[in-house]
């Protein structure tokens, strides 16, 4: 079983992260173009395919799924808050259960499982625990789509916004657990800016131009290699689990 911190800690886990003042429609938003973007290219199941987001918080990526056209959709997390919410509020099907019995009880039975900003609240044996659940609930020929705090990102924002997150990775480590989990087909992709208009486009140009460069060429100089060429605040991993 996942030991995540004490319970208490997420009993109010939205308010404590968002305060009163958290705009859903904006996040959801948000959510969507992170969806579209970056992880409906490599969606090959059908409307119907069976989708998972593991640790999907009140459900915003749920959401953008179903925005993007896929029927068949799950969430479980084990914040009180945010399921309610996203049960009450959204309409989503989200179930509040540790997330390694919740995969047991599902069987092989799905085509993606989404795990968005969760590897990072875990201990390396907890995290080992959950991504072999993962494997055990993928059909063959299944998907993973895994996004953390990159641990290369100038300052590490990501990671220290949150004071449940205990660790960040890079490319190089998140490849290295996922092995250890029994993972041997995937890649890793930058999260740099999405382009929606004049303000993200213009972000978008100097991240693509000046900033990733510079902070490459930091690295070859200072320890002769790139460390995975990933630089940006999250980065995501494509897992395949092969066909049988």
């Amino acid at each position: 079983m996942l030991q995540p911190p004490p319970p208490s800690i997420y009993d109010q886990y939205l308010f404590s992260v968002a305060g009163e003042g958290m705009d859903v429609g904006a996040e959801i938003e948000r959510a969507r173009l992170a969806f579209n973007h970056y992880f409906l290219p490599f969606l090959g199941c059908g409307s119907d395919g069976c989708i998972i987001d593991v640790g999907c918080g009140f459900g915003k990526y749920l959401a953008a799924a179903h925005a993007a056209g896929f029927t068949n959709v799950h969430g479980v997390d084990i914040s009180i808050d945010q399921v309610s919410f996203g049960r009450d509020r959204l309409r989503l099907q989200i179930e509040r259960s540790d997330a390694i019995p919740f995969l047991a009880s599902r069987g092989k039975s799905a085509d993606v499982v989404l795990l968005i900003d969760v590897l990072e609240h875990f201990e390396l044996d907890e995290s080992l625990n959950l991504l072999r659940a993962i494997r055990g609930t993928l059909k063959s020929g299944g998907l993973a789509i895994i996004q953390v705090p990159n641990a290369l990102a100038p300052f590490a924002p990501t990671f220290h916004g949150d004071v449940t997150h205990k660790r960040a990775f890079s490319s190089l480590s998140l490849a290295q657990l996922l092995r250890m989990a029994g993972y041997n087909d995937f890649q890793f992709l930058a999260m740099p800016p999405i382009m929606h208009g004049p303000k993200s486009t213009i972000r978008r140009i100097l991240w693509s131009t000046f900033f990733a460069p510079t902070i490459r060429t930091y690295f070859l100089a200072a320890y002769g290699t790139a460390m995975g060429g990933i630089y940006t605040p999250n980065l995501y991993a494509i897992v395949k689990v092969p066909l049988t």
